[in-house]
Parts: C-alpha cells; sequence; structure tokens
C-alpha cells in the first residue's frame, strides 16, 4: 500500500494546504487593512475568490441558474448577510487585533450560515451542528482563555 495515496494522507495534506492558504489569506489581508478600509478589502476579497472559484466548478459541477425567486432571495440571503458580514467583521477586527489573536472567531462564519440556512428552510438542526456548535463555543472559549 502507497502510504501517499491513502484518503488519511490526503485530507491531511489538504487540512494542511488550507491552513496555509487562511494564514496567507490572513496575512496579506492584514497588510492590505493598512492602506484600506474593512469594506473595500472584504468587497475585494469576495470578488477575487468568485472569480477564482469559477474554473473549478466549471469543471467539478455541474453549475445551473436558479429559476425559482425563491432560491435567489436564499442565495442573497446566505452570501450577503452571513458570509458577506462575517468577513466584514472579521476585516474590522482585523485592523484592531493581530491576526493570531482573532483568527478562531472565523469557526463562527460556518456555524452562523448552517444556522441561518436552518431558519429560512424551516429544518430541524441535526445532533450534529448542535454538537459542532458546542466545540466551536468551546474551543473559543478556551482559547480566550490562554
Amino acid at each position: 500500500m502507497n502510504i501517499i495515496n491513502s484518503a488519511s494522507v490526503q485530507g491531511d495534506l489538504i487540512i494542511l494546504g488550507s491552513a496555509l492558504c487562511w494564514a496567507l489569506y490572513s496575512t496579506l489581508g492584514k497588510a492590505h487593512l493598512q492602506s484600506h478600509d474593512a469594506h473595500w478589502t472584504t468587497s475585494l476579497s469576495m470578488a477575487f475568490g468568485t472569480i477564482m472559484l469559477i474554473p473549478f466548478m466549471m469543471v467539478t459541477e455541474s453549475p445551473t441558474i436558479p429559476s425559482n425567486p425563491i432560491s435567489w432571495l436564499y442565495l442573497i440571503i446566505l452570501g450577503v448577510f452571513c458570509s458577506g458580514l462575517a468577513y466584514l467583521w472579521w476585516y474590522q477586527i482585523l485592523v484592531e487585533e493581530e491576526t493570531s489573536k482573532v483568527g478562531f472567531f472565523l469557526f463562527f462564519i460556518p456555524t452562523v450560515s448552517i444556522a441561518v440556512a436552518n431558519l429560512l428552510l424551516f429544518e430541524i438542526p441535526s445532533l450534529n451542528f448542535l454538537a459542532g456548535i458546542f466545540l466551536v463555543v468551546l474551543g473559543i472559549i478556551i482559547a480566550e482563555q490562554s
């Protein structure tokens, strides 16, 4: 068995790559905030991220444009109010604090997005989601203590 081709090692490498990309993203974002405000930095980040994802989406997915107006409403709410506001607040906090001190608050972004999606879609949160919220909050409390 080739250890490099195992799913476990591949997953670990993806997580490592993700952490390195996030560190680079945060460092560059902090530097960008020296000469631009949080609103502009968030807008630029979202636009650049969208542009970078489009080619991968076209290759790996079968994208369709929603025809239902309610689907558009949900996309706008999740995009603007969940992700958009979360990243705006991230950059506003990053202006005042060190990256290493605020990085763990990013774990709230998917948590809030899923919670809002549950509310909009009238879904009951799963036990896994509730356990995840508990772990995120517990992790942030522990990180704040140290």
